[in-house]
């Protein structure tokens, strides 16, 4: 990110370039989450662990959009937000280096009674020296990995849409410049991240209740997010009055951390042991 401020106008074909291997870099981003939760995730904390990792995106995205503004009209100008985000990137790296293991077996701080526990917990996980043939035939050929590319297409259609096309459609249907105040633009991603952890651990409780199998539960939540804010960007379109038009904003966005709970996980159940693999499939065709 820091790199882009010194590509810009004068030469853009250097700005598409750094833009491209950022692009490539952060390809690799969700694959190596899933694999980490792999090993690392119960199964029957699986919800809860990807809703804090994931949840991320939307704390950062909050945390970049809230402070854009203030940046932009500080005396560093609009590279200073480059320049925050990237110094951010860089500070999680030395944690990461710090604190951060591929496996419990090589994590040196955890307790010998937390490790064995998630070893019981993924008795099917292989462990990091075992290596495995990846199944091409029978991933290609799996009606649930092709539900969850459909699923994660959808997803990001749905959200960069939201992300590129809302701020246009407030500013020239409803004459509302959504981007006066930062708050109010980073608000619903807010309120995303705050809404996602109770009800990942509703997920997670169903669950281990026996009130819904895996396969319900993933199926429930995914048609929350998507239906739910399919149903909300409806209303949108309807809109007049501003305010209500933020709220429909707001409840779209928010809505969609069912996700978490819903085909962003699915991969872990589908197969724990190349979770990495199917994202990396799914991710990559809903990037295309």
């Amino acid at each position: 990110l820091m790199t882009t401020t010194t590509g810009a106008s004068p030469q853009p074909t250097r700005t598409g370039v750094i833009r491209v291997c950022q692009g490539l870099s952060q390809g690799f981003m969700m694959p190596m989450i899933h694999g980490l939760l792999s090993k690392w995730a119960p199964p029957q904390e699986r919800a809860r662990c990807a809703t804090y990792i994931l949840g991320g995106l939307q704390f950062g995205t909050m945390i970049v959009l809230s402070c854009s503004g203030v940046l932009a009209s500080s005396s560093w100008g609009w590279p200073s937000i480059f320049y925050f985000s990237g110094g951010l990137g860089l500070f999680w790296v030395v944690l990461w280096m710090l604190l951060g293991a591929n496996s419990p077996e090589a994590h040196p701080f955890i307790s010998a009674a937390e490790r064995q526990f998630i070893q019981r917990s993924l008795p099917s996980t292989a462990r990091d020296n075992v290596k495995m043939a990846i199944p091409w035939r029978d991933i290609l050929t799996s009606g649930p990995v092709w539900a969850a590319t459909l699923a994660h297409i959808g997803q990001n259609w749905a959200m960069w849409t939201i992300l590129t096309e809302i701020p246009t459609y407030f500013n020239k249907a409803l004459n509302y410049n959504l981007s006066n105040g930062g708050f109010l633009t980073a608000m619903p991603f807010l309120l995303m991240w705050i809404v996602s952890f109770p009800l990942s651990y509703i997920a997670d409780k169903l669950i281990i209740k026996g009130i819904t199998s895996v396969t319900a539960s993933r199926k429930i939540w995914n048609t929350v997010a998507h239906w739910g804010g399919a149903i909300a960007l409806i209303g949108l379109a309807f809109a007049t009055d501003s305010n209500m038009a933020v709220v429909l904003y707001t409840i779209a966005v928010t809505i969609n951390c069912c996700i978490y709970m819903g085909f962003n996980v699915n991969h872990l159940d589908l197969s724990p042991n190349f979770a990495r693999i199917l994202m990396g499939i799914t991710n990559g065709l809903a990037n295309v």
